[in-house]
């Protein structure tokens, strides 16, 4: 029945003790998006896939990629040159060779993706094979079943029957309609609907309280905890308490305790309570507990929600409530699309099992009729009976709570109004092609659907139906656009090639501009490896003209490879885009690229000069970051070229094409939403929740061990440069706070250097690093804890009298070794901060020999294996001294704090001796510089390497600091999510916002009008497609401007002048000048070409370029008769701590000018980009 493919693994982990350190890295990206618990489910999937075309292939590479335990593949057609244009996984060679079936080619590549999930070929879709699965997807590619209505329902209705249900997807992807049909059966559990993770909130107050029916209920008030994302509890929410003070059912019993609880309590958000506070109904006294006292958090726990789903033959008739695609928000291109699909089945039972043609339409039309006859005239749908749970009594005829939400209607006959005749003559004549990108995105949706068999996010309930219809352009398009030979007949005859579903759709002249377009690809991750390989399947940059330039300066991460699919293990450590243009050679051997390994930024632009950006037709961004991305729209804005950007979070993703004049740029977008950062008042001394513990252990690896080996390297680079540098600062500032607040800062950090530089001027042995994380142990969980204690006890008062160790702040307590010198019975992560602290101490100072790749680790061998076991701290420490205690000083406090701290030390030295402490530091430092063991280097942090070291320290620091405060510790998957800032990322995202990408830029090739484009966002795990309409970019005009004063009741009017009017980003103003160009004769140039302008002309009164003015109009300002050349490389030479240089070399332009200028009645002119043309 079944046949493994060879060199195919057996099954990926399925439970906790599977778990390796290379699954969690290889995982880590989606283990932040999905959680543990979600992976492991996932990785015990087995997945059956009907059908191997463009959506079959996609939906097993993102499977695959996700890491699902089995995926057995059916398709028993031999492969043509066509599938060449939507199957990644054929070869010209295969195609050539006709030996083997669609499905076992594809099965070999799907096995060399992930050598973790098994990849079988089904040679038979009967119940046996289908019973072996999890879910059983059926594409509409699949020989003699894709359409197939009849055998289509035969296998759902097994599947709805077989014990346990089997989840059955059925995926028709059709010319430019795509449809996906989801059922999970009878009876299906959610139990994550969002994803997102549960909300934790800072209780502040619980009070009794009584509602307008006389029912008590207790309101609790709260705050988001000072780091974490901020949101909204829903309405109804199930919650839990933890770390709450008081509140005990019986006296002092923890087990009587509100937080130990576990089936929590319903809170209901009131409709007219102040914001950030819910009710908890009755009231907690009434439910037994005592009063409460203070601190405390509130736990959201996730909404489990049940849903019957329906077969496929029942929702065709009587479809469930319509998911909204389309941006017209009317329903009419979801109807459309589910008559298409309806009468396609019927096609397919009734005529002949295949994708019908044009020649087909009339039959076609005639089915689509009678399924709306047979409609009209269906009986009403028979709703089983099901209970109704009862609402709650607080609930009940209670205006001041939201209201349970009622049932859903019972479903309706599937109606349409009308067929639209010429989108149905379009959508049969074009339903045997398959559009690649459409394919891409349907294959995303399918594949995170199976996902979501877990229990984990919203699914499809339970049609999903996308028409892009709006992608094929009609012949008034193809005339005006392409020229009257583009709406004949002959440009749209196949030629037995692997272009022939994009000729069907678009046209052979599209196609060869396809093939002869110059792109440019910044980044080559995630998103770069799927857009690569769109481009490569639709013939993009395949001609002699064409040519697709992909850079990325970063090499692939074993993490990457659980997203990136065109690398594979072997590829580890070797450039991004090298890897990339070698693997997709073998998807289409005639696509030109030039793979660069080169940062885009300022820096590099003699790199990509402007000719190279003069010479594009596309650019895409496939980057991480928003600062290149800027940089990148920039130089789209000024060259007037085609951006395709795209970015994803999680599930969540952005779709945005640019058109230059048209749209709005990627920079109009407005600034990115960040969360507020953690104050540094909580994370030094008050932390009260473990993330705060895990960014101050990140802090403590930088000041540990990059910061000193950082300034060491300045100190030893130029040594008299780095002393001054302090005493220039020193001298800067004004007032005596400032000063002392500056030595005292200063002089800690240069202790701090000067230890490292004593350590580096002579020999290091392993001991000495050893004795270093022993000294840092004490003095880090001992020493500032004793210190902050001896500084607030824990009866101190604030100013207003009430205890300052109250609400969220946490008395601490100090973590020691219990006296356990054979580091046997200490709590294992004190171990591991020695361990780990002791050999980074030994990587800074150039001991250990350097660490060979990630790729190369191996879990039985582990690097420096000698130096991580509890014999070798033993043979270190065992005769070591605890070291004395030592008062380390508070820092870092808030105002409130510090006018609450003990009385100071009277130890604590004056200003005359903090500076001369200051000033005999930098004399030493400058003294020993050259002394300094060039072998020493700083550590940088890297956290996709389980063998450096890294995660391990901060893991252990963060939990000892956790013990410290008494603040429940964690594992070591948590602190590498937080402390890497691991961005959750998944393949499924990727690959979706790709194909919306592509759609969109077929739209912009073709010349398609801008009220066609769209733009937005997509969650394929909330179920979220809707795109939007493109904004226009924002004209400046000349307008009237009244500036009303009170004081003397008089409004002053002006005129803001547009120059030209109207005029957008994109346009801009061309200035000839030479090196000779004086900055008075570049202002005189600029006047007279405003001298016909409406409102002409007008004077230039200040000249600016970056953050400084270099004219102020004046003629005897110093730069007045200065060549502007030259004045603007000093700024920039200035600005930058550079020499000057001739910036001009290799540029024809520079845009980088702000000019003021005005009316001769004094109003602002507003000039459009002012550009110096050399």
């Amino acid at each position: 029945m079944a046949a493994n493919v060879p060199n195919a693994a057996s099954a990926a982990p399925t439970g906790a003790a599977n778990v390796t350190s290379r699954f969690l890295d290889r995982n880590s990206r989606q283990i932040g998006t999905f959680g543990l618990e979600t992976m492991l489910r996932l990785s015990s999937l087995k997945v059956l896939i009907a059908g191997t075309g463009g959506s079959g292939i996609e939906v097993a590479k993102n499977l695959c990629l996700a890491g699902v335990h089995t995926i057995s593949l059916y398709d028993p057609e031999r492969p043509t040159v066509r599938d060449l244009g939507t199957n990644f996984a054929l070869t010209a060679a295969s195609v050539a060779a006709q030996q083997e079936t669609r499905a076992s080619l594809s099965a070999a590549l799907l096995a060399d993706l992930n050598p973790g999930t098994r990849v079988r070929v089904v040679e038979a879709m009967d119940d046996q094979a289908v019973s072996q699965h999890d879910a059983v997807i059926v594409t509409s590619a699949c020989p003699g079943l894709g359409i197939h209505g009849a055998e289509i329902h035969r296998v759902n209705k097994f599947c709805r029957e077989h014990q346990p249900t089997i989840s059955f997807l059925y995926v028709l992807c059709a010319g430019p309609l795509g449809s996906i049909f989801v059922d999970h059966g009878d009876h299906f559990v959610t139990t994550d609907p969002d994803g997102h993770p549960c909300l934790q909130k800072s209780i502040t107050e619980i009070v009794d309280k009584v509602d307008k029916n006389g029912r008590s209920y207790s309101r609790i008030r709260f705050a988001t905890p000072e780091g974490l994302a901020p949101g909204s509890l829903r309405d109804v929410s199930h919650v839990w308490f933890s770390e709450v003070k008081g509140m005990h059912k019986k006296h002092d019993d923890p087990t009587s305790s509100i937080n130990s609880a576990t089936d929590g309590f319903v809170a209901y958000s009131g409709l007219t309570d102040p914001a950030n506070t819910v009710r908890v109904y009755p009231s907690f006294t009434e439910q037994g507990y005592s009063s409460y006292q203070e601190s405390g958090f509130l736990h959201e726990k996730k909404e489990r929600i049940v849903r019957q789903f329906r077969s496929l033959a029942s929702c065709l008739q009587y479809p469930p409530p319509t998911i909204i695609t389309d941006s017209n928000f009317d329903g009419s291109a979801e109807n459309f699309s589910h008559l298409a699909v309806a009468s396609l089945l019927r096609f397919g039972t009734e005529t002949r099992p295949v994708l019908p043609t044009a020649a087909d339409y009339d039959a076609v039309l005639g089915i689509a009729n009678k399924v709306i006859d047979e409609s009209k005239n269906a009986a009403p749908y028979q709703v089983p009976a099901l209970p109704t749970p009862p609402a709650l009594d607080c609930v009940k005829d209670n205006s001041e709570l939201p209201q349970p939400v009622p049932p859903p209607p019972a479903p309706t006959p599937f109606t349409i109004d009308s067929i639209d005749d010429v989108s149905l003559k379009t959508f049969v004549r074009l339903a045997h092609t398959e559009l690649q990108p459409l394919s891409t995105i349907v294959g995303a949706i399918v594949a995170q659907e199976v996902v979501k068999i877990t229990g984990k996010y919203t699914p499809i309930y339970q049609f999903l139906h996308l028409n892009a219809l709006s992608v094929i352009a009609t012949p008034e398009e193809l005339q005006k656009n392409q020229g009257a030979e583009a709406a004949l007949p002959a440009n749209f005859e196949p030629e037995n090639s692997r272009y022939d579903n994009m000729i069907e759709i678009f046209g052979r002249k599209f196609v060869q501009r396809l093939r002869s377009l110059v792109v440019f690809m910044v980044g080559c991750g995630a998103l770069g490896c799927e857009n690569i390989k769109n481009f490569a399947l639709c013939g993009f940059c395949t001609s002699a003209n064409g040519r697709l330039t992909v850079t990325d300066n970063d090499r692939i991460e074993i993490s990457n490879l659980s997203r990136q699919f065109l690398f594979r293990e072997d590829n580890v450590g070797q450039p991004k885009s090298v890897a990339a243009a070698n693997r997709v050679h073998g998807m289409n051997a005639d696509m030109v690229i030039d793979a660069r390994q080169d940062f885009v930024g300022p820096t590099t632009e003699h790199l990509f000069p402007e000719s190279f950006w003069a010479g594009l037709d596309v650019i895409v961004n496939a980057l991480d970051n928003i600062p290149a991305r800027l940089f990148v729209d920039a130089k789209c804005v000024f060259h007037e070229k085609i951006l395709v950007e795209a970015g994803t979070m999680g599930t969540g993703g952005n779709v945005d094409i640019i058109v230059p004049h048209k749209t709005t740029s990627y920079a109009d977008g407005g600034a990115a939403d960040e969360t507020g950062g953690i104050p540094m008042c909580t994370l030094r001394n008050f932390p009260y929740i473990f993330d705060h513990c895990i960014e101050w252990a990140r802090a403590l690896f930088a000041d540990l061990f990059s910061a000193p080996l950082v300034q060491t390297q300045q100190l030893q680079d130029d040594p008299e440069g780095f002393v001054n540098k302090l005493r220039g600062e020193l001298a800067s500032k004004q007032s005596a706070g400032e000063r002392r607040s500056f030595l005292s800062k200063q002089v800690k950090a240069m202790n701090e250097l000067a230890r490292v530089v004593q350590l580096l001027i002579r020999e290091v042995s392993m001991k000495d690093c050893v004795m270093l994380a022993w000294q840092v142990m004490h003095s880090q969980f001992r020493d500032r804890i004793a210190s902050l204690i001896q500084s607030f006890p824990k009866d101190a008062k604030k100013k207003n009298g009430e205890l300052f160790w109250s609400g969220h702040r946490k008395f601490p307590k100090v973590v020691s070794t219990g006296g356990d010198r054979t580091f046997e019975k200490c709590d294992h992560n004190v171990t591991d901060f020695l361990v780990s602290c002791g050999n980074l101490y030994a990587c800074m100072f150039g001991l250990h020999p350097e660490k060979p790749a990630p790729q190369f680790n191996d879990p039985d061998v582990r690097w420096m294996p000698n130096c991580r076991t509890s014999a070798f701290l033993r043979s270190q420490l065992e005769s070591e001294p605890e070291p004395p205690v030592s008062s380390t000083g508070v820092d870092d406090l808030d105002e409130e704090s510090a006018g609450s701290a003990a009385a100071s030390s009277a130890n604590e030295p004056t200003d005359t001796e903090l500076e001369q402490q200051f000033e005999q530091k930098l004399q030493w430092l400058q003294s020993n510089a050259t002394r300094i063991n060039p072998r020493a280097r700083a550590v940088d942090f890297e956290k996709d390497d389980d063998d450096n070291f890294h995660i391990d320290f901060v893991a252990a620091a963060a939990n000892l600091r956790a013990m410290n405060y008494d603040i429940p510790t964690s594992d070591r998957m948590k602190v590498k999510l937080v402390a890497g800032r691991i961005i959750p990322a998944i393949a499924t995202t990727t690959a979706a916002v790709t194909g919306f990408s592509l759609l969109e830029l077929f739209k912009v090739l073709q010349g398609k009008p801008v009220a066609a484009l769209r733009n937005g966002m997509i969650d394929v795990g909330a179920v979220n497609y809707v795109l939007f309409e493109r904004d226009a970019p924002k004209q400046v005009k000349t307008t009237k401007v009244s500036t009303y004063d009170a004081e003397t009741n008089y409004t002053d009017e002006r005129t803001m002048v547009a120059w030209p009017n109207p005029h957008t980003k994109y346009d801009k103003i061309f200035v000839d000048v030479s090196h000779a160009t004086t900055v008075a004769e570049f202002a005189q140039q600029l006047e007279s070409m405003s001298e016909n302008v409406d409102g002409g002309p007008f004077e230039v009164s200040s000249i600016a370029t970056g953050k400084a003015m270099i004219w102020s109009g004046m003629p005897s300002h110093s730069n007045t008769r200065r060549p502007i050349m030259d004045v603007v490389a000093e700024t920039r030479a200035r600005e930058a701590s550079k020499p000057v240089e001739t910036f001009w070399e290799g540029k024809s332009t520079y845009a980088d000018l702000v000019v003021m200028m005005d009316t001769a009645d004094g109003d602002e002119v507003v000039p459009a980009s002012i550009v110096l043309r050399f």
